[in-house]
């Protein structure tokens, strides 16, 4: 049981999906293969769901090799590709571990300069995620007005047809409108 699901109903269904064709099926099944192997060509199998449906730009796919990569396997820099493919794709969830990448396997400045150029470029091309991306870096910074001037300029710069950036894009306007009122007011 997990969250109240049978995990082997679950598997099963998911295992059904795929072989019926099912990016969606093929995408969670991999996941659960990889996850929850039940001998070491489960793995395997797995891992090529997910490779197969990364390459079809399923996110969530993305995400999980990502995972796989960090936690399983240790490999920082193939995690890192996989979760910027996965954020820049438009899964939210993946910006949180990169983060969290580069300040605990990757802590030097060179590295962090790395995050930011990343994501200053996906800003450039247009990609709302890295700009999210970028608002989030200035507004977890310092702290200093001109930073937090330019995370909400950049988030009021995106055209928020992605409901799942609007609701997250909307309250952190107005918590740096909070922390910029309450630098004025201190002032």
């Amino acid at each position: 049981q997990y969250n109240g699901y049978d995990l082997k109903k679950v598997r099963k269904y998911y295992l059904k999906a795929a072989s019926l064709g099912s990016d969606f099926g093929k995408a969670f099944a991999g996941e659960i293969l990889v996850l929850l192997p039940k001998n070491p060509k489960d793995r395997e199998r797995g891992l090529a769901l997910l490779h197969e449906m990364a390459g079809k730009s399923i996110e969530h796919s993305q995400y999980a090799l990502g995972w796989d990569y960090e936690f399983t396997v240790r490999d920082y820099d193939k995690a890192i590709y996989w979760y910027k493919k996965a954020f820049l794709g438009g899964f939210p969830r993946a910006f949180d571990s990169l983060k969290q990448i580069y300040q605990t396997h990757r802590s030097d400045q060179f590295s962090n300069n790395l995050l930011h150029a990343w994501l200053q470029e996906g800003h450039a091309a247009g990609n709302d995620f890295a700009t999210v991306g970028l608002a989030i870096q200035f507004r977890e910074g310092i702290h200093i007005k001109q930073d937090l001037l330019r995370a909400k300029s950049l988030l009021e710069s995106i055209d928020v047809r992605n409901k799942r950036l609007n609701a997250f894009v909307a309250r952190t306007i107005l918590e740096i409108g909070n922390q910029i009122n309450k630098q004025s007011k201190e002032k």
